[in-house]
C-alpha cells in the first residue's frame, strides 16, 4: 500500500488549519502536505506535525503564484533560499515551484525554466531538498498556465537531469489535459518524485471520479515507488470527516 499524504488545506475547513494535522494522524495518513509556508507558522506546525508522527511531504514556494520559474534567477534565487529555511523549521524536504503563465506563442519559456532549474539544482543539492514542477491543467483552473503538459512536465525534468529536480504528478489535472495516465505514470516514474489526486471532474471525492484510483495506485506500486500519494480534493459533502473517511475506506479496498 502506498504512502498517503493529505494536503490540509481544502479539507476540515471548519477546523482551525493546525488542528487538522491531528486528524490526519488519527485517520492514518503518514504525511500532512499545504500550500504557501510565508503564512503559515512553521515552527508550530511542525513540533505538531511530529506530535503526532506525521511527516511534512511538501509544501509550495513561499509566495506561490508570485515567484515562479520563469523569473529572473536571482529573484528565484533568494524565495527558494527563504523557503528552504522554513522547510527546515519543520522537517519539510520537497517544495513545489509552478511554471508561471505563457507569455507567447514561442515556447522560449521552456528554456529559461530548464535554466534556471538546473541553477536551482546545485543549491537543492547542497541544502539536500527536493524541488518539484507541476503541470497544472489550462481548461478549468489555471487558464493561460504555461506548463499544462505532463509530457512537457517530464522533457523539462529529463533535460535538467538532477536527481533533485522532479515532477509531481497531479492525475486530476493530467486526466483533464491528457489522460493516459497509468501508462504515462509507468513509463517516467524515474522523474516523479509525489502524486496529487481527486475526483474529475469537480476535484471532489476521489471515488466520484472518471478516474479508478484503486488501479492507478496499484499499477505504481507496480513500478517500486516508494514516496506519497497526496490526496489534495474539496470535500462536497457537509460532513467533511464522513467525505475523508469514505475516500480512506475507497484507496484501502
Amino acid at each position: 500500500m502506498l504512502n498517503l499524504s493529505l494536503n490540509i488545506e481544502p479539507v476540515l475547513t471548519h477546523m482551525d488549519f493546525y488542528d487538522r494535522i491531528k486528524v490526519a494522524s488519527e485517520l492514518g495518513f503518514s504525511a500532512i502536505e499545504f500550500w504557501d509556508s510565508e503564512v503559515k507558522d512553521v515552527k508550530r506546525l511542525g513540533r505538531i506535525a511530529a506530535e503526532n508522527n506525521v511527516k511534512v511531504a511538501m509544501c509550495t514556494i513561499n509566495g506561490i503564484f508570485k515567484y515562479v520559474l520563469d523569473h529572473p534567477y536571482p529573484v528565484l534565487l533568494k524565495a527558494v533560499n527563504e523557503t528552504i529555511g522554513l522547510m527546515k523549521e519543520m522537517d519539510c524536504g520537497s517544495m513545489i515551484i509552478f511554471s508561471g503563465n505563457t507569455e507567447g506563442k514561442s515556447d522560449s519559456q521552456k528554456n529559461i525554466i530548464i535554466e534556471n532549474l538546473k541553477r536551482l539544482s546545485e543549491v537543492a543539492e547542497k541544502e539536500n531538498v527536493m524541488i518539484n514542477i507541476e503541470p497544472l491543467n489550462s481548461i478549468v483552473e489555471c487558464k493561460g498556465h504555461y506548463l499544462d503538459s505532463q509530457y512537457k512536465g517530464f522533457e523539462i525534468v529529463k533535460c535538467v537531469n538532477s536527481p533533485f529536480i522532479k515532477m509531481v504528478y497531479d492525475v486530476y489535472h493530467i486526466q483533464i489535459m491528457e489522460g493516459n495516465v497509468i501508462d504515462s505514470i509507468q513509463k517516467n516514474i524515474d522523474s516523479i518524485s509525489h502524486f496529487h489526486s481527486a475526483g474529475v471532474p469537480g476535484r471532489n471525492e476521489l471515488f466520484l471520479g472518471e478516474n479508478d484510483y484503486r488501479n492507478i495506485m496499484k499499477a505504481i506500486e507496480k513500478t517500486g515507488y516508494k514516496g506519497y500519494f497526496g490526496v489534495e480534493y474539496w470535500p462536497s459533502y457537509e460532513d467533511q470527516m464522513q467525505s475523508l473517511v469514505e475516500v480512506l475506506q475507497y484507496l484501502r479496498s
